[in-house]
Parts: C-alpha cells; sequence; structure tokens
C-alpha cells in the first residue's frame, strides 16, 4: 500500500499488478497439482482475490489500482477474510464498481486462466514468493519488508529500485531474525 505513496510523488511509476498464487508455489502435493484445477469442493486460500484483482482490470487501470489498495487494506489492515465472494464485492462496490458485474467478470473462466498464466510466467521468472518486484533488463527481486513510514516510502522505492534494478551483483540481503527488525518500531 505504501506504493500508492511513491506514485504521488512518481505519476510516471507504471505498477503492474500480476497474480502469483503463494498457496500453489507453497503446495506440498507436487509439481502436478495446480491450485486452479481443483474442484468445487476445494477451498482456495488465495485464487478469489487473485481472479478479482484480474477482473478489475476490465475497469482501466486507475479504477483496478484503487480496487487493489483497498483490497490489500481490507487484507492487512482491516483483517477481512477477502476469501468470502462478499468481502471482496463489498470492497469493489467502495472504490465505485458495480457489484454483479464484477461478480461476473470474477467467476469468468477468463479469469482463472489469467492467473493461471501469469503464475506459471513468474515461475518461468524464477519467482517464488510477493512481493516481487520486476524491473525491465534485471533479474526479478523479493524484498520482506515493514511498511515504511508514509515520509520514508520515496526513499524506500529508491533504495529497493536501485537495489534491484541497478545492481545486479546483490543476490541476497538478509538481517538477523527473530525478532526482526530490532528497532523498527521503537
Amino acid at each position: 500500500m505504501w506504493l500508492d505513496k511513491v506514485k504521488a510523488e512518481l505519476p510516471e511509476l507504471n505498477v503492474e499488478w500480476r497474480s502469483f498464487s503463494l498457496e500453489q508455489q507453497n503446495s506440498k502435493e507436487g509439481p502436478e497439482w495446480k491450485a486452479w484445477e481443483q474442484g468445487p469442493e476445494y477451498e482456495p486460500r488465495g485464487l478469489l482475490a487473485l481472479r478479482a484483482g484480474v477482473g478489475s482490470r476490465a475497469y482501466g487501470s486507475d479504477i483496478s489500482w484503487k480496487f487493489t489498495l483497498a483490497l490489500l487494506k481490507a487484507r492487512h489492515e482491516d483483517k477481512a477474510d477477502i476469501r468470502i465472494m462478499s468481502v471482496v464485492l463489498d470492497v469493489a462496490e467502495s472504490v465505485g464498481i458495480d457489484r454483479d458485474d464484477f461478480e461476473a467478470k470474477i467467476n469468468d473462466p477468463e479469469a482463472i486462466a489469467t492467473v493461471a498464466r501469469e503464475h506459471e510466467q513468474a515461475a518461468e521468472q524464477e519467482i517464488f514468493g510477493t512481493p516481487s518486484y520486476v524491473f525491465e533488463g534485471a533479474k526479478p527481486a523479493f524484498l520482506k519488508m515493514y511498511v515504511p513510514p508514509d515520509d520514508q516510502a520515496l526513499e524506500a522505492w529508491n533504495a529497493i529500485s536501485s537495489l534491484a534494478a541497478a545492481n545486479i551483483q546483490f543476490g541476497e540481503l538478509k538481517r538477523p531474525q527473530p525478532p526482526w527488525p530490532r528497532g523498527v518500531f521503537d
């Protein structure tokens, strides 16, 4: 959500959200098992949110951006259960999306096909977690971090993009844990 602060300061920044299923990535079922191919008795953990993200793209980049941020806020700040259709539809409605039209887009078979396709493309790029940042001409980068304060959002972005996009020598940067990171909230 802090990327919204960065985009406010760098309006030319192009952020494209793409689907990546941690459920699929972390599955113990083996490589042939696909979360998006399971029947109606299977209760997926994140596929509804991913399908909703894909569906939101039909309303244009501004609405899709607002929806994605609202969905992230609902999940991470409000602790809403975004595995429930009515919760996802409430979030969509809060950013001006028609509930019935959006539900149809979420349930369109093309939405789950897009999730599968984007996950497989990410896996081909060796992406293994979220959030991963993909910069043109550089390998994807995953960074575990806390949300920076609003007044440090751009500084954090500049550091991430500098390390990930401009310095191909960086392979991994870690701090000792737990607890991690000491002093952040002091």
